[in-house]
């Protein structure tokens, strides 16, 4: 459990400095949407792209299903 919080704390770290590059609107936005942990940051933005990826792959799943179903020519019985 202590190495996903620091990888979470790592990457919340890294995000906000990347997107606010400044330290008072880090700190602003930290306290303010992340309950001023890093750690929370870096988890909301791990499980949001995560999360995109798994749509992305169950979309494509489904969509392979039903072209394989409408294209496939039916079984003799």
């Amino acid at each position: 459990m202590l190495l996903v919080n620091f990888v979470y704390a790592f990457v919340g770290y890294l995000y906000l400095w990347i997107r606010y590059m400044d330290n008072n609107k880090v700190q602003e936005v930290k306290e303010e949407h992340y309950e001023n942990s890093y750690a929370t940051a870096g988890a909301t933005v791990l499980l949001s792209v995560i999360g995109a990826i798994f749509f992305i792959v169950l979309l494509t799943f489904l969509i392979g299903a039903i072209y394989i179903v409408f294209t496939r020519p039916p079984a003799p019985y």
